[in-house]
């Protein structure tokens, strides 16, 4: 942000000598100081949403000419009260018209460019490694460290959009970015079920199973989750409990 008000600041700062030849560089740097300080909350919001995965391409979309629109009304209350450009000639608020226009565009492009630049750096959550070690071990990337895993330490896969989280018997849990499908490609099908189109359990873990009061059925882990199933889900989790057998 700061890089950015030192950049918009100077280009103000020379566009605008002839209209305000006694300007203060200090005056503009403030004024674009508080104009973009907005954006130190709104990119640790783009980054949030990000790894939580809670919104869709379309409400991706409505965010950013929000967040746009927002950002040009700030802009303007500020500019009202400290724009170095107040009561001069064809402005309104401190600002001339066009200024509106490529505040909204550079504010659009920023929402997006934001969306670009954390997904870039967050690539290495988001590629899990598909291969087994002798059968026994998963392989994942997080922050840019690879996490071994023993398949029999898995309990329970679940999947929420784009991101599975992987919960371990030890009580940890791991999110990665990646469908639930890829999990059903790679993991030994005699001991892992999919019993939801959002989970998939461990038999080595499997106490019990359950009809909830609701009427579905659900797998008790040794953990102490209960996992909904679906009535695929529990049909193939009887075959495979029997083939087991």
């Amino acid at each position: 942000m700061l890089v950015l008000t030192i950049i918009f600041s100077g280009v103000i700062y020379n566009r605008n000598l002839w209209a305000v030849p006694d300007q203060s560089f200090l005056h503009v740097f403030i004024w674009q100081f508080l104009v973009w300080l907005p954006w130190l909350g709104i990119f640790p919001f783009i980054n949030r949403q990000l790894k939580l995965n809670s919104l869709l391409l379309w409400q991706w979309a409505l965010a950013s000419f929000l967040t746009t629109f927002v950002t040009i009304v700030w802009f303007v209350v500020i500019s009202n009260f400290l724009s170095p450009y107040l009561d001069q000639p064809m402005t309104m608020f401190g600002l001339y018209k066009w200024w509106l226009v490529f505040w909204f565009t550079v504010s659009l492009l920023l929402f997006w460019a934001g969306i670009g630049f954390y997904l870039l750096i967050s690539k290495e959550d988001r590629i899990p490694v598909t291969r087994w070690d002798d059968h026994r071990r998963l392989a994942i990337w997080q922050s840019g460290n690879q996490v071994i895993i023993d398949k029999d330490n898995i309990v329970w896969i679940g999947s929420r959009d784009y991101y599975a989280q992987i919960v371990l018997f030890d009580g940890e849990r791991h999110w990665i970015r990646t469908r639930l499908n890829q999990f059903v490609k790679e993991l030994p099908d005699e001991w892992f079920v999919r019993v939801h189109r959002s989970a998939i359990v461990n038999l080595k873990h499997l106490k019990k199973v359950n009809r909830h009061e609701d009427g579905f059925w659900e797998a008790v882990m040794s953990n102490g989750e209960h996992i909904r199933m679906s009535r695929a889900g529990k049909d193939r989790l009887e075959q495979a409990i029997n083939i087991v057998k």
